[in-house]
């Protein structure tokens, strides 16, 4: 499979070609949020989507929660609301 430019898979899905899913207590961890919170804001959209890895685990890259803490931090900084694609 070919990538672009900015290391994205060609073909469909925009996915990064290097990538590491990370599970719920790490999450946890480098946000602070707790799991009810995490689930809720996915539900409400404004955090990043779980990801199937089979049966009943789920995983969320890596690269996603850390563009979620960017855009807090950006956002908290500025005064404003929260600003990003998951809002």
């Amino acid at each position: 499979m070919s990538t672009n430019q900015l290391g994205y898979l060609n073909g469909g899905k925009d996915l990064p070609t290097k990538f590491r899913i990370m599970r719920l207590p790490e999450v946890k961890a480098m946000t602070g949020l707790s799991r009810s919170t995490i689930y809720f804001r996915i539900a409400l959209g404004t955090f990043p989507k779980q990801v199937s890895l089979g049966g009943r685990a789920v995983g969320w890259l890596e690269n996603e929660i850390q563009e979620w803490l960017r855009h807090q931090i950006e956002a908290s900084r500025q005064g404003g609301g929260m600003n990003g694609p998951w809002n």
